[in-house]
């Protein structure tokens, strides 16, 4: 954590009426939960705008802090989503970024991020991993580790369904280098059926979900460090039981979490295969019992996920 001297660069009258808005292009429930409990456990208002509304919309206060969930956005390459950050931070806003996933994929990072300083526009940055603040630091940006957490959110929105789908696989399947949809077509020439579920979000992937027996995780790439904690998060966070691979695994966050949770870590692609076919024949009873045990020892060590950030003076 960083010493209080650092926030000298905000320029801004704590005492002064502060606005917050989560920027989002694509809403996914982990992002949802981060609302909620941003909400119930900051006692702050939060209004959710797109990334075309952020570009549209004229923000009048100079008290405004815009929090962007998740930054890999195809806006990024678009000229007025860049020169509307550099106006509202001219003006006194303040731009802070959550969990960039550009931060876990090496050559995107260092030929992109750094090469156009694009991280100098950020007032803060927030990661579920640690491990990135080593990363930032030659840009010299105040740094917070946030990682995704237990939310009653999934509490709220978690509705009886009625089973449909042996297998579910949610996510992009054709960037990458079609990764993904390799290690699916493997998948279902063995046999398994799996439904995959691609551009949907919010409740609507979050049901999706819930109809699954067995949750399957893919790996996004084989250049990947990890993008994997915020899904192990938001599946925990529902108590659904998933296998995930860990054959491509370069960050450690598996040896990290294998012996705290309940779910099942296959070491490689025919590990894979085994397991989903074992566990399809165990009545969902039974699966749900295999994942309770890491459901609770989630919501307990995990809790109150924004705790850290009551000493951030954004918030005081």
């Amino acid at each position: 954590m960083l010493d209080r001297n650092t926030y000298k660069v905000f320029e801004f009258k704590i005492n002064e009426y502060m606005r917050y808005f989560a920027v989002y292009q694509f809403l996914f429930p982990i992002h949802e939960a981060f609302v909620y409990e941003f909400k119930d456990y900051l006692k702050k208002d939060l209004e959710l705008i797109t990334t075309d509304d952020f570009i549209n919309m004229s923000f009048e206060s100079k008290n405004n802090v815009f929090i962007f969930l998740v930054s890999y956005t195809a806006k990024r390459d678009d000229a007025r989503y860049l020169s509307k950050i550099k106006s509202e931070k001219s003006k006194g806003n303040l731009i802070v970024f959550y969990n960039d996933i550009e931060l876990n994929m090496p050559d995107v990072y260092h030929k992109h991020i750094l090469k156009h300083d694009i991280y100098k526009l950020y007032n803060q940055i927030w990661s579920y991993d640690d491990s990135h603040q080593s990363l930032i630091e030659n840009v010299k940006v105040p740094f917070y580790y946030v990682p995704y957490g237990y939310s009653k959110y999934y509490e709220i929105c978690k509705k009886y369904v009625k089973l449909e789908y042996d297998f579910l696989f949610f996510g992009r399947t054709s960037k990458y280098g079609h990764y993904r949809k390799m290690q699916l077509d493997i998948l279902k020439k063995h046999g398994l059926n799996i439904k995959i579920v691609t551009d949907k979000y919010g409740d609507e992937l979050l049901q999706e979900l819930l109809k699954a027996k067995i949750i399957l995780n893919i790996k996004s790439g084989e250049n990947i460090i990890d993008l994997d904690f915020p899904r192990y998060s938001l599946l925990i966070g529902l108590n659904k039981f998933f296998l995930t691979d860990t054959y491509n695994d370069k960050s450690g966050v598996e040896d990290t979490l294998k012996d705290m949770f309940g779910f099942q870590f296959c070491k490689n692609r025919d590990d894979m295969i085994t397991k989903a076919k074992e566990y399809t024949k165990y009545p969902i009873e039974k699966l749900n019992d295999l994942s309770k045990e890491g459901y609770d020892k989630y919501k307990m060590e995990y809790c109150n996920y924004l705790d850290c950030l009551k000493s951030n003076e954004l918030f005081i």
